[in-house]
């Protein structure tokens, strides 16, 4: 509003010049037609002296409008390919979660019935037990959508976090699922930034748990080391595996929506997709390093 405030006012002053020039050339003419030359030169410069200030106006609010509408296309375009992410992110959420939603479904239904026609406490027993995974399935996807939708609807809210009591917390929600895995934390005891708690446990929650689930269980020792501490103005946060790693092949795939290596990979294929969302959200930097058999290292920077 404040930009087309000026432009309106230079325009308005641009047609008063237009004017006095136009009256300037009638007065030349007027003296030029009835002899009086002393005052013609003067008068004359004076026409000529605002007509070049008029050209110099005009070409300036010209140049200044052409940038504008410069910008504004490339605003216009930015917003146009960001509505085609959008549009085929969309596109490929309703698909997947519809699908993602109704395969466990259809397999409770199936199991429900098995134990229903069962009389083995012990086939009964397995049936619970895969109802249970399941429903855990059922349990993160819903969790994922939902982190999507905070992500994406809610604005940042930054608030000083103590990022080791923080980490402990996070580690601590994860000790049901590690199994054999060790969780080794590394930074300073004391570590105080400006952040959002919430976004922030998205993606180190994410990242901890792919960690877990992707954990090699071959190897003597398998583990998870996690460091933290300040780069500059922004915290830093490396989750590092000795897991099954990623080939080399889906690094450049790893983060698109619902990506799985394969139909039985584990999770919603949701995770590293809201880790790299949240990061960016929050202008954040994400880097990836990973080899198969060897391990991954995810790190991220947050201003803070």
């Amino acid at each position: 509003m404040l930009v087309q405030g000026v432009n309106n006012q230079r325009w308005t002053w641009l047609e008063r010049l237009m004017v006095f020039f136009l009256i300037g050339y009638i007065v030349v003419i007027f003296l030029v037609l009835f002899g009086y030359q002393e005052p013609l030169l003067l008068v004359t410069g004076l026409v000529f002296l605002f007509g070049s200030f008029f050209v110099y106006v005009v070409v300036y609010s010209a140049k200044s409008d052409i940038l504008k509408v410069n910008e504004s296309n490339e605003l216009l375009q930015k917003k146009n390919n960001e509505l085609r992410k959008i549009n085929l992110e969309l596109d490929q959420f309703a698909y997947r979660t519809s699908h993602d939603l109704k395969a466990p479904i259809t397999s409770l239904k199936g199991l429900i019935r098995v134990a229903e026609l069962s009389s083995s406490p012990e086939e009964m027993r397995q049936c619970h037990e895969m109802m249970k995974d399941r429903l855990m399935s059922l349990e993160e996807l819903i969790r994922d959508i939902l982190d999507l939708s905070k992500n994406s609807r809610t604005e940042i809210d930054r608030v000083p976090v103590n990022i080791p009591g923080f980490m402990k917390q996070l580690i601590h929600q994860f000790d049901h699922s590690n199994g054999s895995v060790q969780i080794n934390l590394d930074g300073p005891s004391e570590l105080t930034v400006a952040t959002d708690p919430t976004r922030l446990k998205m993606i180190v929650g994410n990242l901890l748990s792919n960690a877990i689930h992707y954990s090699d269980v071959s190897k003597e020792r398998p583990r998870v080391d996690i460091q933290y501490g300040r780069a500059g103005s922004d915290l830093f946060i490396s989750i590092k595996d000795n897991g099954v790693g990623i080939d080399d092949q889906y690094h450049d795939k790893i983060f698109d929506m619902f990506f799985r290596v394969s139909e039985t990979s584990i999770g919603s294929g949701l995770g590293l997709y809201i880790v790299r969302e949240t990061t960016e959200r929050m202008q954040g930097a994400l880097e990836m390093k990973s080899k198969k058999g060897v391990g991954s290292e995810f790190t991220v920077r947050l201003p803070a």
